[in-house]
């Protein structure tokens, strides 16, 4: 019983940990992670961990505009131009808005509001450059997934061949088939060739 406890256990923690969502979640924990240590923690740990949730935040939005509605509508519909503005529009919006709350935050550090300021074309591009990644990622893995059920495909169009195949061939009707022949061939008989 203890057994049996421990292994619908560890079922259910790989069911929860293999769903979307949690591939999802230690995703953008691991950039959040990987992003305050790149920055470094010069004005402390939890001001740069907090600046990179911003961030965070603010590319998961644009992220997730983009592969629940910007992919699904234009980019699948072959809508390759209209796809591509609207995405420089969305980072044209977002960026804005993640600029302003940073100079929010930044509201007693004159020097930092200034940065900001003077770096709006690096954080455009920035946001620009995750939207687009988010786009390749996504075409990448659709691409797989894709190959992937068409080899799953084929190996079950083979495997019903190949059953359809041997279900059509009766062992017994085939030794016997085999049997004549040898008898025939022994006798040296005319009708062996067309057996």
């Amino acid at each position: 019983m203890d057994k049996a406890y421990k292994d619908n256990l560890r079922t259910r923690i790989f069911e929860f940990l293999t769903t979307r969502a949690v591939y999802h979640i230690l995703f953008w924990l691991a950039v959040l992670l990987i992003l305050t240590i790149l920055e470094g923690t010069q004005r402390g740990f939890v001001f740069t961990l907090s600046n990179e949730l911003i961030n965070i935040c603010f590319y998961g939005l644009i992220v997730y505009f983009n592969l629940f509605y910007l992919i699904p509508n234009y980019l699948t519909q072959k809508r390759f131009l209209t796809y591509g503005v609207l995405l420089v529009l969305a980072a044209v919006i977002i960026t804005p808005l993640k600029m302003f709350v940073f100079y929010v935050k930044f509201s007693g550090m004159p020097q930092a509001q200034q940065d900001i300021i003077d770096n709006q074309y690096a954080y455009f591009l920035t946001t620009f450059f995750i939207a687009g990644t988010s786009t390749i990622f996504k075409i990448v893995t659709d691409w797989a997934r894709q190959l992937k059920d068409k080899q799953e495909l084929e190996t079950k169009t083979m495997q019903t061949e190949l059953r359809f195949l041997k279900s059509q061939i009766n062992p017994h009707f085939l030794f016997n088939t085999l049997n004549n022949l040898y008898a025939l061939t022994l006798k040296k008989s005319e009708q062996a060739p067309e057996i």
